[in-house]
């Protein structure tokens, strides 16, 4: 089945905004302007103005109004880049690269351009492009330091640490966040040594690259299109008491490996934080230390239900890694970057439901699938339904090979943690 025309979505965009449904035309236009469908100039422009009723009618008058202006002004670089950018930043990197492409035909040698639709690449997981982007402009590499970073950043990203060890010597700080970039390039050059023949870091060892990358330890792979298409990783998940115990469960090896037993366990807050902050003090036989109103927990063991729910100041408590402190974390969204990566992880997901939560079930004897009701009870039940979960059998080989990642890297020193990245060199397939 061929893919509809842009005439044909054009007519279906307007006719969903002719019927009050700004988000139906959203979703059926925005492929018109999705990177990489290659769009005629003048077809950019007219696409352009439809988005820009589109964000109107979705209550977004800043930025419709940048996209009604490139509509009208197709050859006004400054403003497909102002476009650009708050598109990036509105959470399209998608479109973004689509206009920020366009934009560096009109400036080809525009620096701004580049390192813009850089990031749009980047955010788009497009790390193979954007790389390619940067070696089109060897001038910029060798020049301009930010270039020469995210050129070897996104080699990394991509799968080709080489770059990165040619780079990381010339990465020499002229700023405060150039001391940051260059610590991050040369952090991922020392783990990746550091696995040197324990993990083929290949495009399929997600465990490997993911301390690469992050420089934490990765559990558990989802054993569903494990060869291809995910490669390890969930899309959608309703996740289960019994896969939260069984990554307690291998986390206590992981810890015994590193003969290194938690002070205490603290809970950020939230109720699937809590619950599962409780499951783990009772295995360790420890206290849950009270969260503190300022200042990072220290002494002791983090533990996280689902990074994606924890507040943004809980993460800025958490970006120094203080002596004798881990951060655990039962699940983690792929797709999406994060201020800080755990030190130790079980899963990794798009989308995931808590046990807790409502959840689609299939009754014998019902037509269809049905929503459960959600779990309502308090932190402290969900925590014993936990600790009275049968562990999924995970295979006996997939947690050596988590144990043995575990056992060459060590725990980690105190410093700061590394950002979580979304993506990386091993593909999986996600939702749009």
């Amino acid at each position: 089945m061929s893919e509809p025309s842009y005439a044909t979505r054009r007519a279906a965009a307007l006719a969903h905004l002719a019927a009050a449904d700004p988000g139906a035309a959203f979703t059926e236009f925005r492929f018109t302007l999705w990177h990489p469908r290659a769009i005629a100039p003048d077809e950019l422009a007219d696409a352009l103005g439809v988005l820009a009723q589109i964000l109107v009618a979705m209550a977004q008058g800043e930025l419709a109004t940048r996209a009604a202006h490139a509509s009208v002004h197709p050859a006004d670089v400054d403003g497909l880049y102002d476009l650009g950018y708050h598109l990036i930043e509105a959470g399209l990197p998608a479109i973004a690269a689509t206009v920020l492409t366009r934009a560096l035909e009109l400036a080809p040698d525009s620096e701004p351009v580049v390192t813009e639709l850089c990031a749009a690449l980047e955010r788009h997981l497009a790390y193979g492009e954007a790389r390619r982007l940067l070696e089109r402009y060897p001038a910029l590499v060798a020049e301009r330091f930010l270039c020469r970073y995210l050129f070897a950043y996104n080699a990394v990203m991509s799968g080709d640490l080489e770059v990165a060890r040619r780079l990381a010597p010339t990465l020499v700080p002229e700023d405060d966040n150039h001391v940051i970039m260059a610590a991050r390039i040369a952090g991922f050059v020392a783990r990746a040594d550091r696995l040197a023949g324990a993990a083929p870091l290949d495009a399929l060892d997600l465990r490997g690259w993911h301390h690469v990358i992050s420089g934490g330890v990765l559990l558990h792979r989802s054993p569903h299109g494990l060869d291809t298409p995910m490669h390890g990783r969930y899309a959608w998940l309703q996740d289960s008491y019994d896969r939260i115990a069984t990554g307690l469960a291998v986390l206590a090896e992981v810890l015994a490996c590193w003969r290194w037993t938690p002070a205490c366990v603290y809970a950020p807050p939230g109720r699937g934080h809590e619950a599962v902050a409780l499951a783990a003090a009772a295995r360790f036989g420890v206290a849950v230390a009270p969260w503190p109103m300022v200042g990072a927990p220290a002494p002791g063991l983090v533990v996280i239900h689902d990074l994606s729910e924890l507040a943004p100041a809980d993460l800025v408590r958490l970006r120094e890694r203080r002596p004798a402190q881990l951060v655990y974390a039962h699940a983690a969204c792929w797709t999406d970057d994060s201020a800080i990566a755990p030190d130790v992880v079980n899963l990794v997901h798009q989308s995931l439901v808590a046990p807790w939560d409502a959840r689609l079930a299939l009754p014998p004897d019902a037509d269809g699938p049905r929503r459960s009701a959600p779990d309502e009870r308090a932190a402290a039940a969900l925590a014993e339904a936990i600790a009275a979960a049968r562990a999924d059998d995970d295979p006996v080989d997939e947690i050596a090979a988590a144990l043995a990642v575990a056992a060459v890297v060590g725990p980690p020193a105190p410093g700061a943690r590394e950002r979580w990245w979304a993506g990386g060199p091993v593909p999986s397939n996600r939702f749009v």
